[in-house]
């Protein structure tokens, strides 16, 4: 690939970027570096620079808790095409800032929960743009599958009023009690994964969703998970105080 008079030569970790940008959506700096296997920022810039230089990415700016810009990154549309994956547009200028963006942040958490379930742990991960089954009208932010576990996860970003969250809880019941589920998951049975911005706001779900179930969810701040690790003991159901790992 011929960015000016040079030659951009893609490489497996150049790939790997690309590939979780098209399952992602958006990744910052730190995101890739965690799964490319960049050993310093400098190579990291470096290297993502050259990608977008050949118009293979494109680069945004969020800011952190600190102030402080955070680059962060998504596939152009000759980027999918390098990748044969299909292009899913993001309509916002280049190097423009996203400050209050809430998409973004809610990609970014995402993120963020599938670098923590994938590290050490083979597993599918699965984006949804409509219901998965249509049945039933949920759209899960999420799914994770494992050899043996399905879940489906809800990033919270504290912004949804209980009402919602109720009318999220009674289609997951349909789902699992009239076994549309099968339909799209490989597994007997599924867990959802509730994940969110501070404790205070889990155990309000908590509360939220035990009126109508003690079943089925499973409740982690995304910090948690970060310092923690997905798999990692520390889940909550909607009322056992008891810790475990996801699913049990």
């Amino acid at each position: 690939m011929q960015i000016g008079a040079k030659l951009l030569v893609l490489q497996p970790r150049d790939r790997t970027v690309l590939e979780k940008l098209a399952l992602l959506r958006l990744l910052d700096r730190r995101q890739i570096e965690q799964f490319a296997g960049f050993h310093s920022v400098s190579r990291a810039n470096v290297r993502l620079a050259r990608l977008r230089h050949a118009g293979l990415i494109v680069r945004f700016f969020t800011a952190t808790e600190t102030g402080s810009r955070r680059s962060v990154y998504a596939l152009t549309k000759r980027g999918t095409a390098e990748i044969q994956k299909p292009h899913v547009p993001i309509k916002w200028r280049p190097d423009s800032i996203l400050l209050g963006n809430s998409f973004a942040s809610h990609q970014l958490a995402l993120s963020d929960i599938y670098i923590a379930a994938a590290t050490g742990h083979e597993i599918r991960w699965r984006a949804f743009s409509a219901p998965p089954a249509p049945s039933i009208p949920i759209i899960p932010d999420a799914g994770v599958e494992t050899s043996t576990q399905s879940f489906f996860v809800e990033m919270d970003m504290g912004t949804e009023q209980a009402k919602v969250w109720d009318r999220k809880v009674e289609l997951y019941l349909k789902l699992a009690i009239f076994g549309a589920f099968r339909e799209i998951v490989p597994h007997p049975q599924f867990a959802v994964l509730v994940v969110t911005d501070s404790e205070e706001r889990m155990n309000f779900l908590r509360r939220v969703i035990a009126k109508q179930t003690p079943k089925l969810f499973w409740f982690q701040t995304l910090s948690t998970i970060k310092r923690q690790g997905f798999w990692s003991a520390s889940w909550l159901r909607p009322e056992d105080s008891a810790l475990s790992p996801p699913g049990g």
